[in-house]
């Protein structure tokens, strides 16, 4: 849904056409360690955590868990056999305002959430002045939560493809970084 999103398809493309033998793993998850980026500006600011997402159920997911499935696919691409692209899911499903919730529990004060436009929440990103988002970031991290309105299923990918059972976003709080990180916004 944003040019940033069409160049990351079109360089997978790219790489398909010079013949090479390829496997995109796309994480079909919101990243627990984005929240305090995304959402410590207004954390800090106040008791409403505003993004465009809607309040629909995502998939989230730990980017440890990420990196294994990278690592499962380095050391064993036959796995993978049959497909270029997957979309693993994280293990659990939280709607942004479910998100607010646990992380104001988490705070020790009530925290929630409210959909913005998808250009209010860009602009409110570049406003930011964090070098980790640029406009074209926050044009793609906007773009993406107008356009999923809609809950995404989880599926076992991850638990098939490492034998592991991904890291819940109360576990990532509880280790230490994260926990730390949302303490500090």
């Amino acid at each position: 849904p944003s040019p940033l999103g069409r160049a990351q398809w079109l360089a997978e493309e790219m790489l398909e056409w010079a013949g090479f033998a390829c496997l995109h793993l796309r994480i079909a998850a919101l990243f627990f360690e984005n929240i305090p980026l995304l959402l410590g500006s207004d954390i800090r600011s106040g008791n409403v955590v505003r993004t465009s997402f809607s309040d629909a159920a995502l998939s989230w997911m730990a980017g440890e868990d990420a990196g294994k499935l990278a690592v499962a696919a380095l050391l064993d691409p036959g796995r993978f056999a049959g497909k270029t692209a997957h979309y693993p899911s994280g293990g659990e499903s939280h709607s942004h305002a479910e998100i607010a919730a646990i992380l104001g529990r988490h705070l020790g004060r009530p925290l929630r959430h409210e959909t913005v436009s998808k250009e209010a929440w860009q602009r409110a990103l570049v406003a930011r002045g964090d070098a980790r988002i640029n406009a074209d970031m926050a044009e793609h991290i906007a773009a993406v939560g107008a356009a999923i309105r809609g809950t995404l299923p989880l599926n076992d990918l991850f638990e098939s493809l490492t034998g592991e059972r991904p890291q819940t976003l109360a576990e990532a709080l509880s280790s230490g970084a994260l926990g730390a990180a949302l303490r500090a916004a």
